[in-house]
């Protein structure tokens, strides 16, 4: 009898559960490789599908977005760093980088009331997206555009915990507010080749962030 009333103190709500989060910044880099900066303040937006729950664990099909433009004024050359340089020249230069991420992720329920759950969980994915810039030359204001000669592609890990709390809640739906905190990675992040006269996007080849994500979460009771 205990151990039924402690699965059901931890059981998820619902079988089927779709969710949809975004953030808007709020990312610190702790690890870097390069520009650890540049992911700092991306734009991310994130939805997910549950494959299969067990009511105390779940496993989630998951598509990401992140991105983020950086300005700054520097040296600039087609090759993007002071390696191999070609031409270079004074700039005003803006940078855009975009990765698409999907991954499983896993996730326990270690707490939960009538209208609420706590879960810890990891994430283990791959990413692929590509890179840009403009560079406006200080001397006579002219400016050229760049894409990326290669795609960008790393791997990507994570572990998180999430909250969620239902507001609307009848025979067929439960739908709640999810607030995630997060550890999150691309620790292999960069151009699948190098050209040394071709743009090979920003300064950055490892991001490991501590972050956030803000959603709603979708539980289907039952279909009809």
């Amino acid at each position: 009898m205990l151990c039924a009333a402690f699965s059901t103190a931890l059981a998820q709500h619902t079988r089927y559960e779709f969710g949809a989060s975004f953030a808007a910044g709020g990312q610190y880099a702790f690890i870097s490789d390069g520009d650890g900066v540049f992911f700092g303040t991306p734009f991310i937006w994130n939805l997910r599908a549950q494959l299969g729950t067990n009511y105390i664990q779940s496993i989630s099909a998951v598509l990401e977005r992140v991105w983020q433009t950086s300005s700054r004024q520097g040296l600039w050359s087609p090759s993007g760093s002071l390696v191999d340089v070609t031409d270079p020249y004074n700039a005003n230069i803006t940078e855009h980088l975009a990765m698409y991420a999907l991954y499983v992720e896993t996730i326990r329920t270690i707490a939960r009331s009538d209208i609420f759950r706590l879960g810890i969980g990891l994430a283990f994915g791959y990413a692929l997206g590509s890179a840009d810039a403009t560079a406006e030359r200080l001397t006579d204001h002219s400016t050229r555009s760049y894409d990326g000669s290669s795609p960008w592609t790393s791997f990507y890990l994570g572990a998180f915990t999430r909250a969620r709390i239902t507001v609307i809640d009848n025979e067929t739906l439960d739908i709640g507010l999810t607030a995630t905190a997060r550890y999150w990675a691309m620790p292999t992040l960069g151009p699948v080749a190098v050209s040394v006269n071709s743009y090979n996007g920003p300064n950055v080849r490892a991001v490991h962030e501590v972050g956030y994500l803000a959603g709603v979460s979708v539980g289907i009771k039952k279909w009809k």
